[in-house]
């Protein structure tokens, strides 16, 4: 109960603390990401400035001055990629970054680059961008950041569309017949992002601007294509190029205040992780102290009467119940015991619950006093249906008997000793009942019986006795308070050998001295034997036997058994016939006492 009550402040301080460690390291993150939100502009910077000296080198019109913008933002990139704390995916992007820039500065004026050289370098330039991006801002959960990410992106790829269309002019320059497909297609490109850019930042003129310029920049392709012969310069001369870079400063300006004003959302969010992670840590302290005086007050209230109550519920179920109901089992059913009562007099729950278990205590004895009866019931039907069955079978046997004194005819003879045999065999299943009754057999002996008899004895009560092989036997004779019961015995293992065996197969009988001065017998068959697990339980119950159940019916030779051997301290064991062959029989020794056994010479004396 104490857990009980405890456990509900337990999970709230542990939800409590996974979510204040977890504002903190959103705090910490934001931090982080805030500190290096300033490489957005950088990279921003270093891709605009590529994109005009990779379209412009391409075009063949490339100038020193073009470069400074890209010389300038190769420098303030080398001072941001190597301070400690980027992320290492940002790091790794920028380095890629400056390798791909430096390499596009240092391109000779005069030489002649692929377009493909070109591409593949903004190509490289392009991806690390986005990459320092994403890794500079997904640390930060916030909708607001993302929304932001996702308008930069879309200005940056607008952007991006500038280069595409260097390009296809480019291609237009070296290639007059070129029908300017990837130049359309660029500008096509950006015109639909600039009409999504207008939905995203709304009222913005920089975007209507771009807009117009774009209107305003077709007629001037038919320009570069008049211009073409006349060389380089005069193709720079129309001011395609200059009107590509003044667009290309207009999206570096919106990207810009894309980067600010996601620098300062993420601000906002570190003041609000840090003022939540002192609120919270605050409430989970107070919420601790509060909870704990409560678990403290409750578990006052409870854990008294729980501990009684466990007392008394684990001395009822371990000591008391238990001495009861053997007290019952080997007393008289009808006594009536005094049963104490659970000592928790409060009205609420708990006392509720030790009512019950007195209830339960009380039921219980009921319960073991009316099952004693009724296997007193049932031991009484037992015994007065084996008693009837026996008599009317020792009339059926003396009848018998005297047919066989006064029978002549062989053939007749022969089937007067079946019915004998049979009779016997059926007296025998009497006999079970009333062990199963717990009674006493009515045949006893006075004298002691020789072993060899009692062998002969118990092969003459089974059915297939033919089968039965008994060597020879010491000069031992088994006492005669014992000598019917052991002859019971043996002819319950033997039935069992002799079902467990083929029906052309013998079951072997062998009967020594003890060393304690004791009877041995063997009985051996040659069946399919017992896997280990069932052998061991065999010898449990034969060791041990149970109270009368279901599996009684379907074992009760070896219950019948097990109950004779107690009665006179005969040990039963069975073990495989051979060891290293599990599956070659089963061999049943039974051990008698020395106490029931007297040599054949003491009782001629």
């Amino acid at each position: 109960m104490a857990v009980v009550v405890v456990f509900p402040l337990i999970v709230a301080v542990i939800l409590g603390s996974v979510r204040l460690v977890g504002e903190i390291g959103d705090a910490v993150d934001e931090s982080a990401a805030a500190a290096y939100v300033d490489n957005v502009d950088v990279v921003v910077a270093v891709e605009a400035s590529a994109t005009v000296v990779a379209g412009r080198q391409a075009a063949g019109t490339l100038v020193v001055s073009d470069r400074v913008p890209l010389v300038d933002a190769i420098t303030r990139l080398d001072a941001v990629r190597t301070r400690p704390g980027l992320p290492p995916a940002a790091a790794q992007a920028e380095n890629a970054m400056s390798d791909a820039a430096t390499h596009l500065r240092d391109l000779n004026l005069g030489s002649q680059v692929s377009i493909d050289d070109l591409t593949a370098i903004q190509h490289t330039i392009t991806g690390t961008a986005d990459t320092v991006v994403e890794s500079v801002l997904r640390p930060m959960n916030s909708v607001a950041v993302g929304d932001g990410e996702r308008r930069l992106l879309d200005i940056w790829a607008a952007q991006r569309q500038i280069f595409q269309i260097a390009v296809g002019l480019v291609k237009i320059i070296v290639n007059p017949a070129d029908p300017g497909t990837q130049l359309t297609a660029a500008i096509g490109a950006e015109s639909v992002l600039l009409d999504r850019l207008r939905t995203e930042i709304p009222g913005d003129p920089r975007i209507s601007h771009l807009q117009a310029a774009l209107a305003a920049e077709n007629p001037l392709i038919a320009k570069v294509r008049v211009a073409i012969p006349a060389g380089p310069a005069a193709v720079r001369a129309v001011g395609y190029g200059d009107a590509l870079v003044h667009d290309l400063s207009t999206y570096e300006a919106l990207v810009a205040d894309q980067a600010h004003d996601i620098a300062a959302t993420v601000d906002g969010l570190v003041s609000q992780a840090r003022y939540a992670a002192v609120r919270d840590s605050v409430l989970l302290m107070l919420t601790l102290v509060l909870g704990l005086t409560i678990a403290a007050v409750v578990a006052q209230a409870l854990l008294r009467p729980l501990h009684r109550l466990h007392d008394s519920a684990r001395r009822l179920a371990e000591v008391d119940l238990p001495a009861e109901v053997e007290l019952i089992n080997t007393g008289d059913p009808d006594a009536i015991l005094e049963i104490t009562a659970v000592p928790v007099d409060s009205d609420e729950e708990i006392g509720a619950v030790a009512r019950a278990v007195d209830d339960i205590h009380d039921q219980a004895l009921n319960l073991a006093s009316r099952q004693r009866q009724l296997r007193l019931l049932v031991n009484d039907l037992f015994d007065a249906l084996a008693r009837r069955t026996n008599s009317l079978l020792e009339c059926q046997l003396r009848l018998i008997e005297a047919l066989e004194r006064n029978e002549e005819d062989p053939h007749r003879l022969t089937r007067l000793f079946e019915l004998d045999h049979l009779a016997t065999r059926m007296r025998r299943n009497g006999d079970n009942l009333l062990v199963l009754a717990g009674t006493q057999v009515a045949r006893i002996r006075s004298d002691a019986m020789p072993i060899q008899d009692v062998v002969r004895a118990a092969a003459s009560e089974v059915e297939d006795y033919r089968r039965v092989q008994v060597a020879a036997a010491p000069e031992i004779a088994i006492t005669g308070a014992a000598a019917i019961d052991v002859v019971h015995l043996l002819a319950e293992l033997l039935d069992n050998a002799l079902r467990s065996s083929p029906p052309l197969t013998e079951v072997d009988v062998h009967c020594e001295r003890g060393r304690d001065g004791g009877a041995i017998v063997e009985i051996v068959d040659h069946g399919s034997g017992i896997i280990a697990a069932d052998l061991e339980l065999l010898n449990d119950r034969l060791a041990s036997p149970p109270e009368i159940e279901a599996e009684t019916a379907r074992r009760m030779g070896l219950y019948v058994v097990g109950r004779l051997a107690e009665r006179h301290g005969i040990t039963v064991r069975l073990r495989p016939t051979d060891a290293d062959r599990p599956a070659t029989g089963i061999t049943a020794e039974v051990r008698i006492p020395p106490l029931n056994v007297r040599t054949i010479l003491s009782i001629s004396e």
